[in-house]
């Protein structure tokens, strides 16, 4: 019959068998038997399995209805492919894990069931519940069902951006950055009825970024401007601060140079731009580059090597700061940074009125003299 029989009493029935052949080598189970005695034949353990004899129901999946039916309408391959089994549990189990009991209930849902299920015409997840709250629903039989929003999106809907299906299965905004070719520059996922830079984004595929320089960078890395012109400047709407060097200060005139475009140095606030540009003078820079009075702090005197306090003239070494001109809060600060090139005895002494007491060479005496 080129099956595989089992070693057990023959009254029973099929697939018992009247085994009397001594030598003939006992199997665990007929797939075992099968794949080393009969490879050949593809229907071997389904034949095998009581089949033959019609004594058992053979469950296989059916993948339209999201369930297993015992019919005997199943696919060819279905037997040499081992997927008839003897019980709707098991191939449920094995066939829609994820959607056991709908399965097992002929592939109808239980009810509302507070779970989440992929609406692929608008690339979100809607929940199962009785309709009324946003995103609710009740679920169209048979549809897979998932515990969370996560999940839905990240099995159901892997195609769309996962920050758009999460963001749009709860009804609000990712709040990233997607690129707009047509304006070569990236629009922010938010109300477009807030103005720019927020954008009517429903390119569901369209990969959201954290930033609009992480967007410019990897989607328009040829275009040096996308990102000043993605952050509301294409519309004019946004101020922008940048580094006047010369002035020690912030300015928002438009007067910038062309490369502090490319280099993210135009920033909405003037606090951000002091606080990146001038840290060390960040007073000086928000009153315009001039110094708020005196301040008591240190300043470079070139010509001199040494530092002065900016102080009311009068005691040694106070004078009043030039503006602009960077002020530092003590004369190691100032003479460590603002005169590197200076010997920082020298420096410190001098900006104090004394000396060092150290030793420096004489070389037209060729010897050192004391400071």
């Amino acid at each position: 019959s080129l099956r595989c029989a089992q070693d057990c009493d023959p009254l029973l029935g099929a697939p018992c068998s009247a085994h009397e052949s001594e030598s003939e080598r006992i199997f665990a189970s007929a797939k075992e038997c099968c794949d080393e005695k009969l490879p050949w034949q593809s229907d071997c353990v389904y034949n095998s399995d009581g089949n033959l004899h019609g004594n058992q129901t053979r469950y296989y999946p059916s993948y339209k209805e999201e369930t297993c039916k015992d019919d005997g309408n199943h696919e060819p391959h279905m037997i040499s492919s081992g997927l008839l089994v003897s019980s709707k549990e098991d191939c449920c189990e094995s066939n829609f894990f994820w959607a056991y009991e709908v399965c097992m209930n002929d592939g109808n849902p239980i009810g509302p069931t507070d779970l989440y299920f992929a609406d692929f015409m608008s690339g979100k997840c809607l929940q199962d519940c009785h309709t009324g709250p946003f995103g609710c629903a009740q679920v169209p039989p048979p549809i897979v069902l998932y515990e969370s929003i996560d999940a839905c999106c990240e099995i159901a809907q892997s195609w769309v951006d996962p920050q758009y299906c999460k963001s749009r299965s709860m009804g609000t905004y990712s709040y990233g950055w997607v690129v707009d070719y047509a304006s070569l520059r990236c629009a922010q996922d938010c109300d477009p009825l807030l103005g720019a830079p927020c954008s009517a984004h429903e390119s569901e595929s369209e990969r959201i970024f954290a930033s609009a320089k992480e967007c410019c960078d990897e989607k328009l890395p040829w275009q040096s401007d996308c990102v000043y012109n993605s952050d509301g400047n294409l519309h004019g709407n946004q101020t922008r601060y940048y580094p006047s060097y010369k002035e020690e200060t912030c300015k928002d005139d438009g007067n910038h140079e062309p490369h502090m475009i490319s280099s993210g140095l135009l920033v909405s606030s003037k606090e951000d731009c002091c606080e990146s540009n001038f840290f060390w003078a960040y007073e000086v820079c928000m009153n315009d580059g001039n110094p708020i009075g005196p301040t008591d702090l240190y300043f470079a005197d070139f010509m001199s090597g040494k530092c002065l306090q900016d102080c009311h003239t009068g005691p040694f070494g106070c004078a009043q700061v030039p503006p602009p001109i960077v002020l530092y809060e003590s004369i190691d600060a100032c003479c460590e940074i603002a005169q590197s090139w200076v010997d920082p005895q020298y420096c410190k002494s001098r900006s104090m009125g004394t000396y060092s007491y150290g030793w420096v060479v004489d070389y037209a005496s060729l010897r050192c003299a004391q400071d």
